[in-house]
């Protein structure tokens, strides 16, 4: 059976750190490794990374503008991603954009434009309802409430509902979804995956190897007590 071709949407990648990055990489290897044809396309950091690159064999596209990691690079990354999605049509089927405030509008509009399925992942609650906005506006003297503001986030609250699939990696974002008038069947609840050949209880052995390098008793449990 083929399997669909998956072009990984994410503002920020590997060398960058974050809950975001972290598992935008575990998504692509993820998908590499059950046989699923994978590339991921970001924005470029810094001049020092190359365009193109190989990363742990999935293939990485670095993209304009070249700034350090900010929530405004997300929307500044905008029309570049939607210009590499048009540009790359032919080698993908569906495109799964990863923190999808300001680049999930490219991969929307791209997606339906090319009808390609899109499916979207929220990794913080007030992405859908634009609510993640109004500290930013209130920090400005704006009132986040206000009729204006309402009207602004009118059109990008409608064409964040245009994806195809919704995962939420919390309740919180499912159940924002869900009032938002996503459908049901077109949200669904995943949380982050863990590592867990990485992230296991110690063995015995590696118990015992971590007390003697620290210094604690080979038995028993170290306490610290005052003295009388």
């Amino acid at each position: 059976m083929t399997r669909p071709r998956v072009l990984v949407l994410t503002t920020y990648y590997h060398p960058v750190l974050g809950g975001a990055e972290t598992n935008a990489m575990q998504l692509a290897c993820g998908l590499h490794r059950r046989g699923f044809p994978v590339q991921v396309v970001t924005k470029r950091v810094s001049r020092s990374l190359p365009v193109h690159e190989v990363v742990n064999d999935v293939p990485v596209t670095r993209l304009r503008p070249v700034g350090v990691r900010s929530a405004a690079g997300k929307w500044r990354f905008l029309p570049y991603a939607f210009g590499a999605l048009i540009a790359r049509r032919a080698s993908y089927d569906a495109i799964c954009c990863v923190d999808y405030r300001g680049i999930g509008i490219a991969a929307i509009a791209a997606g339906r434009l090319l009808r390609r399925p899109v499916l979207v992942q929220a990794e913080t609650i007030g992405v859908l309802s634009c609510s993640s906005w109004n500290m930013t506006l209130q920090a400005k003297g704006i009132n986040p409430d206000s009729r204006l503001v309402r009207l602004a986030k009118w059109p990008v609250r409608s064409i964040y509902k245009h994806a195809n699939r919704f995962l939420c990696i919390a309740r919180e974002i499912e159940a924002e979804a869900l009032a938002e008038g996503v459908p049901r069947e077109h949200v669904h609840y995943m949380p982050h995956a863990v590592d867990m050949e990485r992230f296991r209880p110690a063995t015995p052995d590696e118990k015992a190897a971590i007390r003697r390098e620290v210094g604690w008793p080979s038995t028993g449990r170290s306490a610290c007590r005052s003295a009388d």
